[in-house]
């Protein structure tokens, strides 16, 4: 459920991957919009590899397509 979704959230928002996982829950159910969001917010963070950002970039631009 979404609500459960949200409370992943807490466990660590200060870490990119937390909304990188939101991103693809969000994805997985339909809501684009939030998953963008999410994905968005994860680039906002410190990612340490750039194969990471990259995969994600793609993930974002694949939705905005």
């Amino acid at each position: 459920t979404t609500q459960n979704i949200e409370k992943y959230k807490h466990l660590n928002p200060n870490f990119y991957y937390t909304y990188f996982i939101l991103g693809e829950c969000y994805q997985k159910l339909g809501d684009i919009e939030k998953a963008k969001e999410n994905y968005t917010k994860a680039l906002e963070k410190d990612i340490p590899k750039e194969n990471e950002r990259n995969r994600i970039k793609k993930k974002l631009n694949e939705l905005n397509d």
